[in-house]
């Protein structure tokens, strides 16, 4: 089977990287999972703006949820968002 390239699944993926927060986000989760506060301790974010982009990332399906009593941990789980970062990481060097 020839190998085909999707277009407007690689443009999904870089819209959702195409975010400087984001970015920071997906790189702290990339260490350890986290919850809204300690992500906006960490980026000195705003608990509101850390919220509304992992709405966004959990809209692509690159997260994980796991709750423990009333906090939300997060957790990248997409491996190909880790690849795209990693990509990144290196062009960007």
């Amino acid at each position: 089977m020839p190998y085909t390239f999707d277009h407007d699944e690689a443009a999904r993926l870089l819209q959702y990287m195409g975010n400087p927060s984001r970015l920071k986000i997906v790189q702290q989760l990339r260490k350890q999972e986290c919850d809204i506060t300690m992500l906006s301790q960490q980026l000195k974010m705003k608990e509101s703006t850390v919220a509304s982009h992992l709405v966004r990332l959990n809209q692509a399906g690159w997260l994980s949820r796991r709750r423990s009593s009333r906090q939300v941990f997060y957790a990248l789980a997409e491996p190909s968002a880790l690849l795209l970062l990693q990509a990144l990481e290196e062009i960007a060097d």
